[in-house]
């Protein structure tokens, strides 16, 4: 099984930005740090936003069973036929 390259990139780019944004949220709200951001509401963020940070918040989490389906199934089209 060979993770995909693009799963790699996303994910070294996702610690690059996404764990120091996670972290800034966090710590300069006095916040755990796996907490999740306010729920969209009056006195929140706009739901598109929330959306959109949540996105790419959890985005490897989010996209892990594709990459892992396609690692299987890369493996799969790789085998010679008997």
């Amino acid at each position: 099984m060979k993770i995909p390259r693009w799963y790699l990139w996303q994910f070294a780019a996702w610690l690059v930005t996404g764990l120091p944004f996670q972290w800034f949220f966090t710590a300069f709200n006095g916040l755990p740090f796996l907490s999740l951001p306010d729920a969209p509401g009056p006195n929140g963020p706009s739901l598109p936003l929330w959306v959109l940070v949540m996105i790419f918040l959890y985005h490897p989490i989010l996209t892990a069973p594709v990459a892992v389906w396609s690692a299987f199934s890369h493996r799969k089209r790789s085998l010679p036929r008997p």
